[in-house]
């Protein structure tokens, strides 16, 4: 109606408005604005929208209808046809999520200072690894009965993992830890059959679950329970409710605690955990090792991959660890983190102020936080999942005028002042191999040849063929480095780290501190966001907890 009243669509007999005709000029100048306003004019746009409203009214009504999860229970449940359900599923999956992708790969354009086609190549990256867990989701057969049986390895190989050959028996848990990039992940998604269906990895060996085999992913989704290191991108957008100021929705806590829920309804034999205590506060990580707890006793296989053992005392588990691809009885001990600091080589004058204001975030309210640092200093954030941590080192590195640097009102983002590392770091990388990454990262940086990898090795210690890899297939803390090492060349006055030792064993643990440290000899203040005490407490000059948010829900019903 706009466009017809606009470009003189709306004349007729029965003049209702009369407005003189308006004829462009030049190379336009058969175009004509404006002019009568009819009755007639009127019912014959009405007429010609009417299609249009009609076809956006049925298929609204049927994306209403054939959402993931209708889709996911009806191609479990026909047939015929599960293929061309899945796919229409990861098509309407995927169409609303790259809005989602897009705002995130933005985000991390200008938070690591690309340039704006820089943003195409992790775009459809990132639809595409949303794709592939949708398609994981969908494609699983429906759930059976539960099978108390024990799960059999034999001669299991994936590239440089194997060859193992373990009992898992019915009833345990067991605890898998080694190495960042040892293969723990690897071997839990062998277990629930993803490997060579969904990731294209060539898999050798047998793995049985009674007499039923796992190397089939139709078997193993019927029977087993997967929770990755980030589930967020397999959970359906409907279940990711509210949003802070960023659109992320959920923190990666909540989002592993919503999966871990979901996948339990399926009523599994075998349960895979990846990471948990990377992702959950001590409290929340004790209610599920209590949860494997009872399902061990009905008759559940739990398997559980982890770094942070330290947080599993008290819990009843056989531990094992990966070495060199053997899957060896045992645990990896931790090797302690340096606690004492060295003397810094700068002054000691303020540096950082930081005075954010109130955030909304979901149905809760983070009060005005308030920070000062010194020159070198390191903050270090606490606090439970979704109490808000990731959300201000968000408004800290995007601040407008509430930051400031050596008095210098900070207005961001801006990498070379104030540099962020965030927690799910694929969204940084824009290139195919890791090598290529740290060149590009000079480049970025306009800093000599070199000087990102020096950092990165000095991270952690990755093998040779690690650097002809895609960076998403990296080990997750290996990516955790990278992200890390492409920031720091920018050589920033401020380094904000979002849970910068998940994923990472004690080695690398104690490689990052050490590399935290000489930062900090540069004058560089740092915060970081963790849920590991420890860490935070052998490294920071100072631990903010992050205790009083309030819920304006609650507010509310108390008014």
């Amino acid at each position: 109606m706009v466009y017809a009243f606009i470009f003189s669509g709306l004349d007729g007999k029965t003049i209702i408005l009369d407005l003189p005709t308006l004829r462009l000029s030049g190379p336009f100048r058969h175009v004509e604005l404006l002019g009568e306003v009819s009755l007639e004019g009127i019912l014959r746009n009405v007429q010609l929208a009417v299609p249009f409203a009609l076809a956006i009214l049925v298929f609204g009504t049927l994306s209403l209808l054939l959402s993931e999860s209708f889709l996911s229970n009806l191609s479990s449940k026909a047939p015929y046809g599960k293929k061309v359900l899945t796919s229409i599923g990861i098509s309407l999956s995927s169409i609303n999520s790259i809005a989602d992708s897009a705002r995130e790969v933005f985000f991390a354009r200008k938070l690591r200072g690309e340039s704006r086609w820089s943003s195409l190549v992790p775009l459809l990256e990132r639809t595409i690894v949303k794709a592939g867990a949708i398609a994981l989701r969908l494609a699983r057969s429906e759930a059976r009965p539960r099978i108390v049986c024990d799960v059999r390895i034999s001669n299991l190989r994936v590239g440089e993992l194997g060859p193992i050959s373990v009992v898992f028996q019915a009833g345990s848990i067991h605890v898998i830890t080694g190495a960042t990039g040892s293969g723990k992940s690897t071997l839990l998604q062998a277990i629930a059959g993803q490997t060579q269906e969904h990731f294209g990895r060539e898999i050798t060996g047998e793995l049985q679950l009674g007499e039923v085999s796992l190397r089939s992913f139709a078997n193993a989704s019927a029977l087993t329970s997967f929770v990755p290191q980030f589930p967020q991108d397999g959970i359906p957008k409907a279940d990711l409710h509210g949003s802070d100021r960023f659109g992320y929705g959920l923190s990666h806590g909540e989002a592993y605690e919503l999966a871990f829920e979901q996948e339990l309804k399926r009523n599994p034999s075998v349960l895979l955990l990846d990471e948990p205590a990377a992702a959950l506060d001590q409290e929340r990580l004790a209610r599920l090792l209590s949860k494997c707890e009872e399902l061990a006793k009905l008759g559940v296989t739990v398997i559980i991959a982890e770094h942070r053992i330290s947080s599993f005392t008290g819990l009843q588990a056989i531990y094992w660890y990966l070495e060199s691809g053997k899957l060896l009885p045992g645990m990896a001990l931790a090797e302690p983190i340096p606690i004492a600091r060295k003397n810094q080589v700068v002054g000691r004058e303020k540096s950082i102020e930081i005075e954010l204001p109130e955030i909304a975030l979901n149905n809760k309210t983070i009060k005005p936080f308030k920070l000062e640092l010194r020159q070198g200093e390191i903050a270090a954030i606490t606090g439970a999942n979704g109490s808000g941590k990731t959300t201000i080192l968000r408004a800290i590195a995007t601040a407008q005028n509430c930051v400031y640097v050596h008095g210098e009102k900070f207005v961001g983002p801006n990498p070379k002042i104030v540099a962020l590392v965030p927690d799910k770091v694929g969204d940084y990388f824009v290139t195919g191999s890791l090598d290529e990454e740290l060149a590009r990262a000079d480049k970025v940086a306009s800093v000599a040849k070199g000087y990102t990898k020096t950092t990165f090795l000095s991270l952690v210690e990755p093998d040779g063929s690690d650097f002809v890899r895609h960076p998403l297939d990296l080990s997750i803390g290996t990516q955790l480095a990278l992200a890390t090492a492409l920031q720091l060349s920018h050589k920033p006055q401020l380094l904000l780290l979002d849970e910068p030792v998940q994923g990472l064993d004690s080695r690398s643990r104690a490689q990052l501190a050490e590399t935290l440290r000489c930062v900090q000899e540069t004058g560089c203040a740092i915060v970081f966001a963790t849920h590991d005490l420890f860490f935070a407490k052998s490294l920071a000059d100072k631990t903010i907890s992050l205790t009083d948010v309030t819920n304006r829900a609650a507010e509310v019903g108390a008014k």
